[in-house]
């Protein structure tokens, strides 16, 4: 997979989205007819089309994912772009993609759509870098946060669209729907967005102002993020204590917790450096067939020892954490 064009209505008050997403992808052989896309169980196909706008045969095959036969096959490298209409409704209790463990639900106040919910089609999971455009609608009071470049619609009565363009290959897509602004927080040359709600919000500013210690500590030593200025919400009971997106962390409430959780984000605000390419970082050598790749659990491991009185973290992660899930 190459490039995704999103297009998505979420309604909170009544916990659903309707969607309609064109995925852009390179045959790696010879013959490819058939094709299997990840996509959340609950989430209910209507039609796949082509480039040409003729419909293609799709139907759920196993759980969690979607069979499509094309009608001719693809030569290497050859470029196409598959379209899926789909709807359905999340709610947070619905069987996970990954056992245990809620990474989408859309509640009356607030909502959360992480990548390994396989919320759009996903071919190559945790593997295919690639870019996107989103447009993400929201009823108005409502508003979008995302990885990339944001610009807003509110021409229609009663609704906000939120546009996201990302042109980095990476893992863009994990969203939430917030109300409200921000706590922003400034520390040491790092502005950090909160999103936390109820008695939450009275953390937001020690957990920026650590965010600002982090962020300059690991730029410092293992050279620059994608992103400087992050953006940070608080998710609900049952989600991973974290979750990293490019430009973004998800908290679960029990990791937002006084003295500051400063474990959890170390390893978060590492994975950031997942995201940028390796000629932006001091790249650690790989052991498997010596090549080289952005540190990542590394990276979160060596600056949390380097502290004093840090709290141990489960359950954290960003994608190529559950990539065996």
């Amino acid at each position: 997979v190459e490039h995704y064009v999103i297009q998505s209505e979420i309604n909170p008050r009544t916990e659903d989205l309707d969607a309609d997403v064109s995925v852009r992808f390179r045959a790696l052989e010879d013959e490819t007819r058939y094709l299997r896309f990840e996509l959340h169980n609950d989430l209910q196909l209507g039609d796949v089309q082509d480039d040409a706008g003729a419909f293609v045969p799709a139907s759920r095959d196993d759980k969690f994912s979607v069979r499509v036969t094309l009608p001719e096959a693809m030569a290497k490298d050859q470029v196409k772009t598959l379209r899926f209409r789909y709807h359905g409704r999340l709610t947070g209790k619905e069987e996970s993609p990954v056992w245990g463990i809620t990474f989408a639900a859309i509640h009356n106040d607030f909502a959360y759509l992480l990548y390994p919910s396989r919320w759009f089609p996903i071919n190559g999971y945790t593997a295919d870098r690639y870019t996107a455009d989103m447009k993400i609608t929201v009823p108005a009071g409502y508003r979008v946060v995302a990885s990339g470049l944001e610009t807003v619609d509110d021409s229609v009565p009663d609704k906000v669209t939120y546009s996201f363009q990302f042109n980095q290959p990476s893992f863009p897509g994990s969203i939430a729907v917030v109300q409200g602004d921000p706590q922003k927080v400034e520390s040491q040359g790092v502005t950090t967005s909160l999103y936390f709600r109820g008695d939450k919000a009275e953390m937001a500013g020690a957990y920026g102002e650590e965010m600002g210690r982090v962020m300059t500590f690991l730029t410092g030593a293992f050279g620059l993020a994608p992103q400087r200025d992050l953006t940070v919400v608080e998710t609900e009971d049952g989600t991973p204590n974290g979750y990293t997106a490019p430009g973004l962390l998800f908290l679960a409430p029990d990791s937002i917790e006084e003295p500051v959780n400063s474990r959890l984000l170390v390893n978060q605000v590492a994975r950031q450096l997942t995201y940028a390419p390796c000629w932006q970082l001091r790249c650690f050598d790989s052991p498997v067939g010596g090549r080289r790749f952005p540190p990542d659990q590394q990276v979160g491991s060596a600056a949390a020892r380097r502290g004093t009185g840090i709290r141990s973290a489960t359950r954290s992660g960003s994608p190529t954490d559950f990539k065996n899930s």
